[in-house]
């Protein structure tokens, strides 16, 4: 009996769990089957839920498919922002160099400085407990080598390279300068080992002012202050490059948090340096064999390394001038003066002749000159005349320490004087004598004016003298000539003006106690040697005082000589040059005084000329004798004899020399 109720139970119990009714194991179910046993619950709930979704009812599994898809999509698109980020990093800072350490010449003391500072054995500092951290800044002038420089570095470690400049950290809006930055560093960090190379530094980070245009600069070098206190912090293997034209210009506070641990300046190159680059240079080129880059590399003074890729480029279209010349001309044409020096050598080669590059000299002015450098002058012995006891003490003073300094290191203890004074009358020539030795020796050469120099605001006289000397030390072999060099340097205690002079006249007796006086030179020039103070005349400054007096007979005659060479202005047959430059009337006339008798005799005739033909022909226009007596006449000594007495006297003091 018990058996049939237990049957009839069971029935009853298959008969409603029907997919409508079921109860998915919840602790109420009837007669306690399903709530009081979790595996069967848990499977029975499966398997309802399959049959559920087979007849396309709405599920909670469902409702968590679409959910899950849901965060799948964003998750989707926050990677693609991602990559797309990361793609722009990398279109905007990555870059590929092109040149190596071979394609640099002149500096191969620091390429090995380099290289050995870069090498990767020097991670075991860190194991030591040092920052691996390599920070190198590198410093010159524009055009020295300084991108080349950090090419060359970059593809002697072969990583890759990010380069940062101003215009791809700066976007134009103001509030993303923070995030650049920090964007720039992160992603060298997600690709390290790597390098950064910050281009035109001083213009990222340069010194910061009280104008309001420069927030975003002051923005800009905090938020790069603190990535790379970031990274001091941090072992990372991320080299830094900073590349600059001045150290100066920077901010001090980030070249205090920056901790740049090799700094490397490029200096203007010198001779030997040139000849070097000139062959890096010319390595592709088809060029001569007898080609002397020696002598070109003596004649380029104040030239940088793109000045010599300039030049080398100038002399191939040079070349290339002179080939279709002598193509197209016909054989019985006659040739410019031009072609007639491109073919002292030969009129067939088909190379790059040293006739090129000294054309091509011509043509290209060196980048240095052109910030303020005065060119070589023009000015030689053979346009001034009687001076050859002066041309000799120059010599021995200025060409002689400039072209062998081997010599004069090896045979002489310590520095040797930098300073020459000449002094004496004015209108004697002393200006023209300083252009000449230089032009002699082919030196760079920077006039200064002393009045030039003086300026009504605190420090820019003395600032003006600093950059005379830095200029001339970049330009070496240089000399550097104070005209009137007593409006700068007068006595301190009998000074009546304001303390500026005195300033100046510190601020030169401190440079040129520090001067490289065996490639640097220092020439003056002074009327009035007794106002000058006497620390600027001792030795080891201004010590050699060279006397230029009023000439004598026979140096009027080499003057007047000088004056009218190669027939300018022409001269009749009748006009007799000694017998002017002994005249009793010409005595005290000084160079600029006979040049001045010329010029108005020349004047005298035009109008003679004029009023009796209505117009002038050169071919007819000679001076006559007349013509230089009127002018006798009308022009005088300019200097007395009480005049000449005082600067004899002046120059006997100082020893007459």
């Amino acid at each position: 009996m018990s058996r049939n109720n237990s049957v009839k139970k069971n029935k009853r119990k298959r008969q409603s769990m029907t997919p409508s009714t079921i109860q998915l194991g919840t602790a109420s179910d009837s007669d306690g089957g399903i709530g009081d046993h979790p595996d069967t619950n848990s499977i029975n709930r499966t398997l309802s839920q399959l049959y559920m979704t087979g007849r396309g009812i709405n599920t909670p599994q469902k409702e968590f498919s679409i959910k899950e898809s849901k965060e799948e999509t964003e998750a989707t698109k926050e990677i693609d922002k991602a990559l797309k980020k990361k793609a722009r990093l990398k279109e905007r800072y990555l870059f590929s160099p092109s040149a190596n350490f071979e394609d640099l010449g002149g500096i191969d003391d620091i390429v090995n400085d380099l290289k050995e500072y870069l090498d990767p054995e020097q991670r075991n500092l860190v194991e030591l407990g040092y920052n691996g951290c390599k920070r190198i800044l590198i410093s010159g002038v524009s055009g020295v080598g300084k991108s080349k420089l950090s090419e060359g570095i970059i593809n002697h470690c072969k990583l890759p390279a990010l380069k940062c400049t101003f215009s791809r950290l700066f976007t134009g809006n103001p509030g993303e300068i923070e995030s650049s930055c920090r964007n720039l560093f992160n992603f060298a960090r997600s690709m390290q080992p790597c390098i950064i190379v910050m281009d035109r530094l001083e213009r990222i980070v340069g010194k910061r002012t009280d104008s309001r245009n420069d927030n975003d600069r002051e923005i800009m070098t905090d938020t790069l202050i603190e990535s790379f206190e970031e990274l001091n912090k941090e072992i990372s293997d991320i080299i830094i490059i900073g590349i600059t034209n001045s150290v100066d210009a920077l901010d001090y506070g980030f070249m205090s948090a920056a901790r740049f641990t090799k700094k490397v300046y490029i200096d203007v190159p010198d001779e030997k340096s040139r000849s070097s680059i000139l062959k890096v240079l010319s390595k592709s080129i088809k060029i001569n064999e007898d080609l002397n880059f020696d002598e070109l590399g003596a004649k380029t003074p104040g030239y940088v390394g793109s000045d010599l890729r300039d030049l080398v480029d100038e002399a191939g279209l040079v070349a290339d001038e002179r080939l279709r010349k002598n193509k197209t001309r016909k054989p019985n044409e006659k040739s410019s003066d031009l072609d007639e020096s491109m073919e002292t050598e030969t009129n067939i080669s088909r190379n790059v002749i040293d006739t090129d590059f000294y054309i091509a000299l011509k043509r290209i002015k060196p980048s240095l000159k052109r910030d303020g450098f005065a060119s070589i002058p023009a000015i030689t012995w053979a346009d001034i005349g009687a001076c050859d006891h002066i041309r000799k003490k120059l010599m021995a003073t200025i060409l002689l320490p400039v072209k062998c300094p081997a010599f004069m290191e090896k045979t002489m203890r310590g520095k040797t004087s930098c300073g020459i004074l000449l002094h004496g009358p004015p209108g004697c020539g002393k200006t023209s004598i300083a252009k000449a030795i230089a032009n002699e020796g082919e030196i760079a050469f920077i006039s200064v004016k002393g009045p030039e120099v003086l300026n009504m605001y605190v420090g820019e006289s003395e600032r003006k003298i600093r950059d005379i000397f830095e200029k001339a030390a970049k330009a070496k072999p240089c000399v550097i000539f104070f005209d009137e060099i007593d409006a700068l340097c007068t006595e301190r205690a009998a000074s009546e003006r304001s303390n500026v002079t005195q300033s100046v006249l510190s601020q030169i007796l401190t440079e040129m106690d520090g001067f490289d006086n065996q490639s640097c030179l220092v020439l003056a020039a002074t009327n009035r040697l007794d106002v000058l103070d006497s620390a600027i005349l001792r030795p080891g400054r201004f010590d050699n005082h060279i006397y230029v007096g009023v000439p004598d007979e026979a140096a009027r005659l080499d003057i007047l000589k000088a004056i009218t060479r190669n027939n300018k202005p022409p001269l009749s047959s009748e006009v007799s040059l000694k017998s002017i430059a002994y005249d009793s009337r010409l005595r005290n006339f000084t160079g600029a005084d006979l040049r001045g008798l010329i010029e108005r005799a020349h004047t005298i005739a035009c109008i003679e000329m004029y009023d009796e033909i209505g117009t002038l022909d050169e071919e007819k226009f000679v001076i006559k004798p007349h013509h230089i007596e009127s002018a006798l006449k009308e022009r005088g000594a300019s200097i007395s004899d009480e005049m000449l007495e005082f600067y004899l006297k002046s120059a006997k003091k100082v020893g007459l020399s």
